[in-house]
């Protein structure tokens, strides 16, 4: 997350999750520019904000159990690029995902 932009003011509910994606680099080391077309889809962000979790139901339907969420505030990760939906909040793009798309956290 970048300290310049602070996290913008918003209230994820049930287990979203909103990240600020990295965008890949258009010119590498090399001096190699990578063109549009060829790039895929950026997969790996910082989260910005959280929802609290959601409720899990039992296989037979009585009951559930609330489960919290698992990243923070901060967290680098990488997610499911097909299932984040794309948002534009102060006019800066983020994405959504639901916890369960995000596969792995980086340890930094």
């Amino acid at each position: 997350m970048n300290p310049a932009n602070p996290a913008p003011k918003v209230t994820l509910h049930n287990n979203a999750v909103l990240i600020e994606r990295i965008l890949p680099e258009t010119k590498r080391q090399s001096g190699v520019v990578i063109p549009e077309s060829v790039k895929d889809q950026p997969i790996e962000g910082y989260v910005v904000a959280k929802g609290e979790g959601k409720f899990v139901e039992f296989q037979d339907g009585i009951g559930a159990v609330y489960a919290p969420s698992s990243v923070r505030v901060g967290d680098h990760v990488i997610f499911d690029p097909y299932m984040a939906k794309p948002v534009k909040i102060d006019n800066r793009e983020f994405v959504i995902v639901a916890q369960e798309d995000i596969y792995v956290t980086i340890n930094e």
